[in-house]
């Protein structure tokens, strides 16, 4: 059995670090394919900000065959690096989100250099 067997589970994270909230200093795991993200707990990725919206806020994206990642705002606003955001774009290391009165910076595990395939052998 390989030893990261949920290898399929874990590609980055959003780090909540500027956040009223107590999702201050907590990690949002984003998995295969779209991620949606929201307040209601039949979301992806849940928040606690009273000031995101209940379902589908945004989405995050991974694709595995091109190894990037996108966000695309759905229901609600969505800021990147301080520029409001009203279609799909690449998300970058580093990129700074703002949903509702939540900064997430964006932390990649997969990136140009690293992808979860060379992990399967594990």
């Amino acid at each position: 059995m390989p030893r990261y067997n949920n290898v399929n589970k874990i590609h980055t994270a959003f780090c909540s670090y500027q956040d009223k909230t107590i999702d201050k200093g907590k990690s949002f795991t984003i998995e295969i394919g779209r991620n949606i993200c929201g307040k209601n707990s039949a979301n992806d990725i849940v928040f606690s900000d009273t000031e995101i919206l209940p379902n589908m806020h945004f989405s995050v994206v991974y694709e595995p065959k091109q190894n990037e990642f996108f966000i695309t705002p759905d229901k609600g606003a969505v800021f990147l690096n301080n520029e409001f955001l009203d279609r799909p774009a690449v998300l970058k290391s580093d990129d700074r989100i703002l949903v509702g009165s939540t900064e997430l910076v964006f932390v990649p595990f997969c990136n140009k250099n690293r992808s979860w395939n060379e992990w399967n052998e594990f």
